[in-house]
């Protein structure tokens, strides 16, 4: 991709690629900086764990059989990688926050069994040192284990930016870790 060169997620993303997890939006642009929607996301998890597509499984309300993403939402819902919001809904065309992004990566961690026993105590602790924790809504295990086990970075030394929308590259980024934490993929 000609739009990667000597960005930050360059090797994560040709490897991604290479190993057809990750697509450009053309033949020669990846759009690295670009927003990722929670859609495409669960479309990455899910061809990253090899699953099978199942849109019967996806039962939100905004979630149609016949879109293009119904088959991978059904599938990561599934597995147990994404949930809904509390109306029902999916919303597959929202950008991904780092906080759901998180949410995903350790769950498929998880699902790949990958250990993630933490105490109330260990989330805490381990939220301490960032400046923004008290802007994790509602995934601050999940977020806590990203970070413990080094699948999520900070954007700087003291915040995670949990709130904010998540790019295609930070999603290679994370997958990329994960895949190679649980060995489905090697570090090179």
């Amino acid at each position: 991709f000609d739009d990667i060169a000597g960005h930050w997620a360059k090797s994560y993303i040709e490897l991604l690629a290479g190993k057809l997890i990750v697509d450009g939006v053309t033949d020669t642009a990846f759009e690295p900086d670009r927003n990722i929607t929670r859609a495409e996301f669960a479309a990455l998890v899910v061809r990253s764990l090899g699953l099978a597509a199942d849109a019967g499984a996806a039962s939100f309300s905004d979630v149609q059989s016949d879109d293009w993403f119904a088959g991978v939402v059904g599938a990561a819902a599934k597995a147990g990688i994404v949930e809904g919001y509390e109306d029902g809904t999916f919303r597959p065309d929202a950008p991904i926050t780092r906080e759901e992004l998180a949410a995903m990566v350790v769950r498929a961690y998880e699902f790949a069994g990958g250990e993630v026993a933490i105490s109330d105590a260990c989330i805490a602790q381990a939220l301490s040192k960032w400046d923004d924790a008290d802007r994790i809504v509602w995934g601050h295990r999940e977020v806590a284990l990203a970070v413990l086990t080094g699948l999520m970075n900070g954007m700087t030394d003291t915040t995670l930016a949990t709130d904010q929308q998540a790019t295609r590259a930070q999603s290679a980024a994370m997958l990329k870790r994960f895949l190679t934490k649980v060995g489905f993929i090697n570090e090179t």
